[in-house]
């Protein structure tokens, strides 16, 4: 039986967006340099970061959606900083990162930097996501004492 593919869904697509432009934007000396083209109100307008996540595969998508409800857009936010520009992660974030776990991030972050929106930035964050991850972890570490709970990572 073959499995159909199903868009990633509208609003998945334009927080994945949203997070990694806005990241970027913030972050990156130079790429906010030049005014952004306006872009009309047209809902229907396909992207090419829509056409891109179209053609993901539909457990990849599904994986992907799961893990983007495990954190906030204010959180990745300031895990791609850290990604990009060596940014703090704050303790809130870097707990919910770490209970995320290493796959979904590392997923969720091979998906952003595969997108069209990602051009320019996507080494940077494919450099640093075991950085971030290992930070928090260790973070997480402290804070616990080194004893309480210790989250289910993957090597």
């Amino acid at each position: 039986m073959a499995m159909e593919s199903k868009p990633l869904g509208r609003g998945v697509s334009v927080v994945l967006t949203v997070l990694i432009i806005s990241s970027a934007l913030m972050i990156c000396p130079g790429l906010g340099q030049a005014p952004p083209k306006s872009k009309s109100n047209n809902s229907t307008k396909t992207t090419p970061d829509d056409v891109y996540f179209q053609t993901l595969p539909l457990q990849l998508k599904d994986f992907v959606k799961s893990c983007i409800k495990k954190i906030s857009l204010e959180c990745g936010e300031e895990i791609i900083g850290y990604m990009l520009k060596k940014t703090n992660v704050s303790a809130v974030c870097c707990h919910y990162l770490v209970e995320m776990g290493f796959e979904c991030h590392s997923t969720m972050t091979n998906v952003f930097a595969g997108s069209p929106s990602a051009e320019g930035i996507s080494c940077h964050l494919i450099k640093n996501s075991r950085e971030v991850f290992d930070h928090c972890v260790t973070a997480e570490k402290k804070k616990d004492g080194g004893n309480g709970h210790r989250p289910n990572i993957l090597p």
